[in-house]
């Protein structure tokens, strides 16, 4: 069901814009603290935390595709804009579900060996997403932008 239309309030929506370009800088610094420094660059968790902050910046970077004039673009592209997006949130939802469970292993079982779990994670982090988008637009007689 789609909801009523609101007025928009234009300077709520460009406090949006600058709030979510200053959150993509600063993801961005993030990635190349990690990926520059050679020590942090090797380590298990620092790695769960890079692929989080890629789906963060995947997240922004659409939603600020779909903060614009979305009247003039097609209903496919916006379909496709917003499975995306839905992809990009479940992934990054993942990810913090992900590193929370690793850091509740690591203090719970500090000796375990903890390489091997991170490998499945990964499919976990990026996978399982793409299934449970996959079975949303396939469920969905309409698509993701319908009127309904």
């Amino acid at each position: 069901m789609k909801p009523e239309q609101i007025s928009e309030n234009n300077n709520l929506a460009q406090l949006t814009n600058f709030g979510v370009a200053i959150s993509s800088v600063f993801l961005a610094i993030t990635l190349i603290i990690i990926y520059g420094l050679k020590d942090i660059r090797n380590s298990d968790r620092h790695k769960m935390l890079s692929h989080l902050v890629i789906a963060l910046l995947c997240v922004n970077c659409l939603f600020l595709c779909l903060e614009g004039d979305v009247r003039n673009i097609s209903e496919i592209v916006c379909s496709v804009l917003t499975g995306c997006l839905h992809y990009s949130l479940l992934a990054a939802f993942s990810w913090m579900m992900i590193i929370s469970t690793d850091v509740y292993m690591k203090i719970k079982h500090p000796f375990a060996d903890h390489i091997r779990r991170f490998s499945y994670s990964r499919y976990i982090g990026w996978i399982g997403p793409a299934i449970v988008v996959g079975v949303t637009a396939g469920i969905t007689n309409v698509n993701y932008a319908s009127d309904e």
